[in-house]
């Protein structure tokens, strides 16, 4: 019963998602943008205290900086 449940959820999630996104247009980049920052923040804080117990929080913190400043640089080098 609950896979027929969470796959209801999930069409209706996304369905609505669609509609949204069809009605602003506009503003897709922005949303896009925002769902983006949202799916890299939702994994960085699901690794982040893995990698803290596993290593030290100082380096784990190190790379995760270094890695986003390095995503940084490169999307400005390019214009994107």
């Amino acid at each position: 019963m609950f896979p027929i449940i969470f796959g209801a959820l999930t069409f209706v999630s996304t369905l609505l998602g669609g509609l949204f996104a069809v009605r602003y247009r506009k503003r897709f980049g922005i949303l896009a943008a925002f769902a983006a920052g949202v799916l890299i923040a939702v994994s960085l804080f699901d690794l982040l205290p893995q990698a803290h117990e596993k290593n030290d929080p100082l380096v784990s913190i190190g790379f995760t900086l270094f890695g986003f400043l390095l995503i940084f640089v490169i999307t400005g080098l390019l214009g994107v």
